[in-house]
């Protein structure tokens, strides 16, 4: 026990029923600025295939564009379209012409997310996925990296955090290192390493 908590590993507490667990608005914006900064444009289109409270479209509305966000649980943010992303088979008309996809996914369902995300894009639109740095890890995963491999993997220097059932003001601090997964559809690149 005392290993799983050296490593931050919170043993004593129930993964929420949904695995909703918020963005820290903050982590959008370092995303925002890291793709600003590698001169990655930013379609008008954004997609958030688990939008929960808006925590990420938020940021993004706020910069003028426009969201599209999908959730299994209506949870207020307006707009939300009520449904499994998994089972979705087309975006919106409006990302015809290009979109990006923001997500902060269940992380159990993690790679369907991404993969299926892969499958609506257009050829050269990107998935920025935020995700546990041991996301790198695994068998399975590594199969899907080798199809998939990530432009950018954007590790946080500081410590970000995702805040469950969307509860900022309880959960302050977290153990957990993460990182944004930058994939652009079509691309066979190494993966490039990035600090936030």
């Amino acid at each position: 026990m005392a290993v799983f908590q050296a490593l931050g590993v919170n043993t004593n507490t129930k993964r929420q029923k949904e695995d909703f667990y918020s963005t820290d608005p903050k982590a959008v914006e370092d995303l925002i600025r890291m793709l600003e900064k590698n001169n990655i444009e930013i379609p008008y289109q954004i997609v958030e295939s688990s939008v929960g409270m808006g925590h990420i479209a938020k940021v993004f509305e706020d910069r003028g564009y426009h969201v599209t966000g999908y959730d299994i649980v209506d949870r207020g943010w307006h707009d939300t379209i009520v449904a499994d992303y998994l089972l979705v088979d087309r975006l919106p008309e409006c990302c015809n012409n290009g979109c990006m996809i923001v997500e902060n996914t269940p992380f159990k369902h993690s790679v369907e997310f991404i993969s299926h995300g892969m499958d609506l894009i257009n050829n050269g639109d990107y998935i920025c996925s935020l995700q546990k740095i041991q996301f790198l890890e695994s068998e399975r995963r590594k199969e899907f990296f080798e199809k998939y491999p990530p432009k950018y993997v954007c590790v946080f220097s500081k410590r970000t955090n995702t805040y469950r059932d969307g509860n900022m003001d309880k959960y302050k601090s977290s153990t957990m290192c993460f990182a944004w997964y930058v994939f652009q559809k079509g691309y066979t690149g190494d993966t490039i390493l990035k600090w936030i």
